[in-house]
């Protein structure tokens, strides 16, 4: 472990040492991960023994280079002043999904990253990053019981008539907590799979749109490797569950209908899955948690 650290604070700083490269423009652009992932992968060459470092710093940093896995394409974070860019990136062969103002997911094949860099209306080019799956007491945090009795000043506040997106991982469709308090109706009305191929690095879908598709469906395709902390059905139970078999834990929109995104827990695809709950949410008409 400390040897793979001090070979991560030796790459850090030859990454920051680019700003004497001829690309340095659009080098400038890019995140320090994405940059590396470059580095690993060829498409910025950097002379190791020019690097201000010492020999054993080089021979470490040339060794992690060389295991690095080689990839076709990069799941990313575009900023642009221009929106007339996304057209321009879709000529290069990216992938343009999600697009939030000046911001937008981009899949840009890795030959092709420093070419968007070089676009004088893209501002920032980063790469999406693995998030951590964490999580701790919210609903005594919030300190939100009273808000489910009636008062003067607001009706009964339990979820009834909104809808609850959670976009997480290791899905247990069946949870007992994703049906009514009594146990007669299931709440869980649309369901989204990511997965990311390695071999391709490109990111597919698969949407289960009906109770049956989804009961049928039982977990989300990522529970193989991630059932035993079934971190996303503990997250959906605690934003929504009704409590059904144990009322102890009652989520907080308990009365709520749920939408659900398995995702692949890269930052983009995680921004894809909630553009895909907001826009199901307008679909329905309904308000969105």
């Amino acid at each position: 472990m400390l040897k793979k650290r001090f070979c991560s604070a030796a790459l850090a700083l030859c990454l920051l040492s680019m700003s004497g490269l001829a690309q340095s423009a659009a080098i400038d652009k890019l995140s320090l991960e994405t940059r590396q992932t470059l580095m690993e992968n060829g498409i910025i060459k950097v002379d190791l023994n020019q690097a201000n470092m010492s020999k054993l710093s080089r021979k470490m940093v040339a060794e992690q280079m060389a295991r690095a896995p080689k990839v076709a394409s990069l799941s990313c974070f575009v900023e642009a002043s221009d929106p007339a860019v996304w057209e321009r990136l879709r000529a290069e062969g990216c992938d343009v999904r999600t697009v939030a103002g000046p911001y937008a997911t981009v899949t840009i094949p890795i030959d092709k990253v420093l070419t968007v860099a070089e676009m004088a209306d893209v501002q920032r080019v980063a790469v999406g990053r693995k998030l951590q799956m964490k999580m701790d007491q919210a609903r005594p945090l919030m300190n939100i019981g009273d808000t489910y009795q009636a008062t003067d000043k607001h009706p009964a506040i339990t979820g009834k008539g909104v809808i609850v997106g959670v976009v997480d991982g290791a899905m247990d469709y069946r949870h007992p907590t994703f049906y009514s308090a009594d146990g007669t109706t299931y709440r869980v009305k649309n369901a989204l799979e990511q997965t990311y191929n390695k071999a391709t690095t490109l990111t597919t879908t698969e949407e289960y749109d009906t109770q049956e598709k989804i009961l049928a469906k039982q977990f989300s395709s990522d529970s193989h490797s991630m059932l035993a902390t079934g971190h996303g059905t503990h997250v959906a139970s605690m934003a929504a569950g009704s409590g059904y078999t144990n009322p102890k834990y009652q989520g907080v929109a308990y009365e709520s209908d749920i939408m659900l995104v398995a995702t692949t827990m890269l930052d983009p695809d995680v921004v894809d899955g909630v553009t895909h709950i907001f826009g199901k949410a307008a679909e329905a008409d309904s308000l969105l948690w």
